[in-house]
C-alpha cells in the first residue's frame, strides 16, 4: 500500500503561479522582441546542420571574408583606377555573400568559429605592396582566391543536403565566374 502525503493547496497554487510567471516572462519578452534564452552549446545548436554542411558553410564564410578584407584594401590602396573599382564592386559581391551566409547560419544557430585572424590571410600580403605591383599582386591573388571561392560555390551546390544552402551555392555559381573572368581580363590589360 503506497501512502502519499496530500499536498496542500499553497503547494499546488504555488507551482501554478510559478508557471504562470514563466509564461507571462517568456510572452513579455517575444512582444518586446528579446530573443529567448535558449541553453545550447555551441555543438547543439549546430547539430540542425548535418556535418558535411557545415563544413560547406564554415569554408564558404572563411573564402568570402578573406576575399572580402582583400578588397577593402585594395579600394583604397590600388594605384589604377580601374583596379579600384573593379576592388570595389568585387566588396560589394562578398559583402552580399557574407550577409546571405551569415544569415543562414544564424538561422541555424551555427557559429563557424572563425579566428578574425584569418580574416586578413592575404589582405596583409597586398599591404606590403604599392602602386602596379600592388595592383597585379591583388589580381592574381583575387583571381586565385575566387576561382578556389568558385569551386566550394560548386562544391556545395553540388553536395550540401540543406536546400537553402544548395540554393544560395547555386544562385553565385554564375556571379562568381564572371568575376574571375573579368579579373582575368583585367590583370591581362595591365
Amino acid at each position: 500500500m503506497n501512502i502519499r502525503p496530500a499536498r496542500s493547496p499553497f503547494v499546488t497554487a504555488k507551482m501554478s503561479v510559478t508557471r504562470l510567471a514563466i509564461v507571462i516572462g517568456f510572452s513579455v519578452a517575444a512582444l518586446a522582441g528579446i530573443p529567448a534564452v535558449r541553453a545550447q552549446t555551441a555543438t547543439d545548436a549546430s547539430s540542425e546542420l548535418r556535418r558535411g554542411d557545415q563544413h560547406f558553410l564554415r569554408d564558404l564564410i572563411e573564402r568570402t571574408e578573406q576575399n572580402l578584407a582583400a578588397a577593402k584594401v585594395a579600394q583604397s590602396d590600388a594605384g589604377d583606377p580601374r583596379v579600384r573599382r573593379f576592388a570595389a564592386s568585387l566588396a560589394d559581391r562578398d559583402q552580399d555573400l557574407d550577409r546571405e551566409l551569415t544569415g543562414f547560419a544564424n538561422a541555424h544557430h551555427f557559429v563557424s568559429g572563425i579566428p578574425a585572424a584569418s580574416r586578413w590571410k592575404w589582405s596583409d600580403e597586398l599591404r606590403k605592396r604599392s602602386g602596379s605591383e600592388f595592383d597585379r599582386k591583388f589580381l592574381g591573388r583575387a583571381i586565385d582566391a575566387h576561382e578556389e571561392l568558385l569551386g566550394a560555390l560548386k562544391d556545395a551546390a553540388d553536395d550540401a543536403k540543406d536546400p537553402a544552402l544548395r540554393a544560395i551555392a547555386q544562385s553565385r555559381v554564375s556571379q562568381y565566374k564572371q568575376m574571375v573572368e573579368q579579373a582575368e581580363e583585367l590583370k591581362g590589360s595591365l
